[in-house]
């Protein structure tokens, strides 16, 4: 079960870096993030303006084709993690990599743009670790909308 912790509206890209500040103050130690939208909707974008805010001191940029990218240098560990290339039926090729960094860095932030692949209905492995989800669309005004979703908020009281 999932349920909503907060909604941001983007009328630029330029409104990211905002977002990303509230962003990050409602995710704790450990959070492990999916972000979801279509192609070229701001995820990578999101996601430097999160390192930027966190003073990570590399450069930070799609992990499409290494696929794993971490960042050791700021306020917070950061793993940046694009499963689009591999798709849903080859997504779990990056599971103990991942798995193996969270394990080393428990108080990270783990990324995971395409996260919806790593929960496909035949092999969910990522769906025990994912904490919360962040939505990105763009409206008809072409105003990028970002939702949070806490994934944890039911299953922690249960």
């Amino acid at each position: 079960m999932k349920s909503i912790t907060e909604r941001w509206s983007a009328a630029t890209l330029a409104d990211l870096p905002v977002i990303a500040q509230a962003l990050l103050a409602q995710l704790p130690a450990g959070a492990v993030v999916g972000l979801d939208g279509p192609m070229g909707v701001g995820k990578t974008t999101l996601v430097q303006a999160m390192a930027q805010a966190l003073n990570i001191s590399e450069r930070v940029n799609s992990p499409t084709f290494n696929l794993l990218h971490d960042y050791t240098s700021g306020t917070r560990p950061v793993l940046h993690v694009d499963l689009y290339r591999l798709g849903p039926e080859d997504s779990a090729r990056v599971a103990d990599e991942l798995f193996d960094w969270m394990d080393s860095y428990p108080d990270g932030l783990t990324l995971i743009e395409w996260a919806e692949y790593g929960l496909a209905e035949n092999n969910p492995w990522l769906a025990p670790a994912l904490t919360h989800q962040v939505a990105l669309h763009c409206n008809a005004q072409d105003v990028r909308e970002l939702t949070l979703y806490d994934l944890k908020l039911f299953a922690d009281a249960g």
